[in-house]
């Protein structure tokens, strides 16, 4: 699977990675003071709160968090990429449609101050040349290998399946659709309202079950992850709000 943009989404490698990827990730949803200094105390924090602990997957010698959550295990990784220098490129973009006149500012989406850069037509463009600039993912191992194939996709997820599944449910403007070929499953979890309802609250996300894992995935903007972040009150809330919902699909399948 790969953004559409066309570059693959990679886990970020050794420990160090991770903890930094965690602390620019914290400081686009606007909680982070000093990076330099935040890195040991974002590593503690999300332990404590989530139970997530630094552990080694052999393959790859690559570095994740994991625990075991309500019986399953759940391996968690992010990414964040050249946030800053998105930044910068944002700010030039913004400046220069001021200046180029209405055709300017609709291409650069500044029309009244530089946050409406984000998501706007050349920022779309950036996103393309440079990838997108934070990726999340986790994975709860089901162990249940005849689980069907489900997917849990917004419209604006910029990861996408390369067997699409028929659309069963619309959840809504920014969570998307349950689609399977599975209508018992799809039932199943339409009859759970509560998680039906949490569904409802993700965006820009992809969720795939398949026979081995329940994977969530975001790979977007500094912008979407930490509204999704603001959404669900704070980080660690929203990371057990995603494991809980993996497991809560999880115990679902027969």
């Amino acid at each position: 699977m790969k953004p559409r943009n066309g570059n693959t989404v990679r886990s970020a490698a050794g420990s160090s990675a991770i903890a930094a990827s965690l602390v620019a990730v914290m400081c686009a949803a606007g909680s982070c003071v000093s990076p330099q200094k935040a890195a040991e105390q974002a590593r503690q924090d999300f332990t404590t709160k989530t139970g997530l602990k630094e552990t080694a997957v052999t393959e790859g010698g690559l570095q994740y968090y994991g625990k075991t959550h309500r019986g399953y295990q759940v391996l968690f990784t992010a990414k964040a990429g050249n946030v800053w220098g998105r930044l910068a490129a944002r700010v030039a973009i913004g400046e220069a449609g001021r200046e180029l006149g209405p055709v300017g500012q609709f291409l650069s989406g500044s029309y009244e101050h530089i946050g409406t850069v984000v998501g706007g037509p050349l920022d779309r463009l950036l996103s393309k040349a440079i990838g997108q600039p934070i990726s999340f993912f986790i994975i709860l191992k089901h162990a249940k290998p005849s689980a069907p194939r489900l997917d849990i996709i917004s419209g604006y997820s910029t990861i996408k399946p390369s067997d699409p599944q028929p659309s069963k449910h619309r959840l809504g403007f920014r969570a998307g659709e349950i689609c399977s070929a599975d209508d018992a499953l799809v039932g199943r979890i339409l009859a759970n309202k509560k998680l039906t309802e949490t569904l409802a609250g993700f965006r820009s996300q992809y969720i795939r079950l398949d026979t081995d894992a329940v994977t969530f995935m975001f790979a977007g903007s500094e912008n979407e992850w930490s509204s999704t972040i603001r959404e669900h009150g704070t980080y660690d809330k929203l990371i057990n709000t995603i494991m809980d919902t993996l497991a809560d699909v999880a115990d679902l399948l027969k």
